[in-house]
């Protein structure tokens, strides 16, 4: 059972599902036949201990309310449990994990495209509650329209409010639903970071998420081309992750989205994302352009595609499909699964310990600086400070994602002074690159990309 004690004059219309889970926060969503207030009872035991009260209600098409309730002062890495309450009507007991600090390893996971065929719907729903992620990413196309109906009989079946009543999801808007008045009603995003529901961004463990929203302006310039672009220059986090539904890279289908290609260029490689994924084409593709990983895993019960091959293919499926994404600092690993849990394909990525981007870890008296142009096709000029008295060993090298050496650039003992050099990258393919400065205890690393 979902939910207990609801009989036909029961306010609770449907079991309590999870959105926008963070360390120390998560958001409850109830769908409820009144606007009278919904209580929440969580705690670390099913004597719960605390309480919350409907913080957000938004106004669905079909007459009803869903009730956002906002659980706070949770411990990171936890397990909490829950109920829902509006007057006499009480749902199940459910639990979830709340999002764990950076330097834990973690697991989650992705999917998207469902619709109208909800048997594969169910089928990859039970597995990706079996596979215990701590969280899900969507992206899109969760029913035909946007219309109140289609999302009750699409996307919210039974198997999928299991899974979401103990894992939460992060979504963004497909073609089908676009950024509807329902599609608004039902999610609840984290906007702290856009000041918007339309696109935003999220941390979670050691990984920057950036979801994007194909349905409002995405244009080269526009608010959110300059959110997105600030926003990945800002991060600190060890590995970043774009999330959208048209692919900018795909072969079948729907093909390819220009802009996104453009974005790619412009944002995505420069600002040194790690991999992109969508949806729209009903099928399992990963392209790799220009260094950058395109995993669209769109089949999630539409209508499947026929999938094809092109320039930037690497591998493909036409299957009903689901992701997991496993985690460490130095480690991501995806495994794709069919929704009878045949593995379609596996791709791990690789960080280099001791690459850090972007963080000076010691000494003030060395400096390394931004690569310049960046990126650049093949030279570009590298400069770093060096200005301890007594000569020191300065040794500056470039390795690549897996943290293979690529070139040593410096390798001998220099005074005090501003340094200069010139990396060609002739004989390296496209892609992103770390160059690392060493000396005496002072240690800096830098990302580049080189485009051809």
């Amino acid at each position: 059972m979902l939910f207990c004690s609801l009989e036909s004059y029961s306010a609770i219309s449907m079991s309590p599902y999870l959105q926008a889970v963070t360390t120390n926060s998560i958001y409850v969503c109830v769908e409820c036949s009144t606007a009278d207030t919904v209580t929440v009872n969580y705690g670390t035991t099913t004597s719960f201990g605390l309480i919350a009260k409907t913080t957000l209600i938004s106004a669905t098409g079909g007459g009803t309310y869903v009730h956002k309730i906002k659980l706070i002062n949770l411990t990171a890495n936890t397990l909490y449990y829950y109920k829902a309450v509006q007057g006499s009507s009480i749902s199940a007991v459910n639990n979830f994990r709340s999002a764990v600090l950076p330097g834990t390893n973690f697991r989650f996971l992705a999917f998207g495209d469902c619709r109208t065929n909800t048997t594969p719907h169910g089928q990859i729903s039970v597995n990706m509650l079996a596979a215990n992620g701590l969280f899900s990413v969507y992206y899109g196309d969760y029913c035909v329209d946007d219309n109140y109906s289609t999302w009750k009989s699409e996307f919210f079946i039974s198997d999928e409010l299991a899974l979401d009543a103990h894992i939460p999801f992060m979504s963004v808007p497909g073609n089908h639903e676009a950024w509807g008045a329902n599609n608004q009603a039902w999610v609840y995003n984290l906007q702290a970071n856009s000041g918007t529901q339309d696109y935003y961004s999220f941390d979670y463990g050691d990984i920057h998420f950036v979801m994007m929203n194909n349905y409002v302006d995405y244009s080269i310039s526009g608010a959110q081309y300059n959110f997105v672009m600030n926003d990945l220059s800002t991060t600190t986090r060890r590995w970043k992750i774009v999330i959208f539904h048209e692919p900018a890279y795909s072969y079948g289908g729907h093909g390819s989205n220009t802009t996104m290609q453009t974005w790619c260029t412009n944002v995505f490689i420069p600002k040194g994302v790690d991999l992109v994924i969508n949806g729209h084409n009903h099928f399992y593709q990963h392209c790799l352009a220009n260094g950058l990983h395109h995993f669209i895993i769109g089949g999630g019960g539409a209508p499947l595609y026929v999938p094809s091959t092109g320039t930037y293919n690497v591998k493909f499926a036409q299957s009903y499909c689901y992701g997991v994404f496993d985690e460490t600092p130095n480690t991501l690993k995806l495994t794709v699964y069919s929704n009878t849990n045949s593995v379609l394909d596996t791709v791990s990525f690789y960080k280099a310990t001791g690459i850090t981007p972007n963080k000076e870890t010691t000494a003030s008296s060395y400096k390394l600086y931004q690569n310049y142009p960046n990126p650049f096709n093949p030279t570009t000029n590298i400069k770093y400070q060096v200005t301890n008295n007594n000569k020191a060993l300065v040794i500056l090298k470039v390795f690549d994602v897996l943290g293979k050496e690529v070139a040593t650039l410096v390798n001998e003992k220099q005074s005090p002074g501003t340094y200069e050099i010139t990396f060609d990258g002739s004989s390296v393919s496209s892609g992103v690159y770390y160059y690392k400065l060493s000396a005496d205890k002072f240690t800096d690393t830098k990302r580049m990309v080189i485009i051809k």
